[in-house]
């Protein structure tokens, strides 16, 4: 293979990898808005039964704390994919402008 074809296969390559990040990143953005969500109909459950919320949040405290810490993880992986994403979005930048700026030989 020439280095041609190598950087065409490398930037089709950075093209693919770069939807697929999206897609992820899309698919976070929404399970956060979502998990938002659930939180504002907690707040109405409470606002209804308070008494029985109470007890619920005593008996399942310890599956509670495991979703704050999967919360937190899936902030994370949306900070971590936009940064990935950002980075992708240069790297080809900067192969399209190798592409164009090519001395010729």
């Amino acid at each position: 293979m020439t280095k041609e074809e190598n950087h065409r296969k490398y930037f089709n390559n950075l093209r693919i990898i770069l939807r697929s990040k999206l897609e992820t990143l899309d698919y976070y953005e929404q399970t956060i808005r979502l998990q938002e969500l659930q939180k504002r109909a907690n707040v109405k459950v409470f606002l209804k039964t308070p008494i029985f919320y109470f007890l619920r949040s005593i008996l399942y405290l310890p599956t509670y704390i495991l979703k704050y810490f999967d919360k937190m993880l899936d902030k994370f992986y949306l900070i971590k994919l936009r940064s990935e994403v950002d980075i992708l979005r240069i790297e080809i930048k900067q192969i399209q402008k190798q592409r164009w700026i090519r001395l010729p030989k």
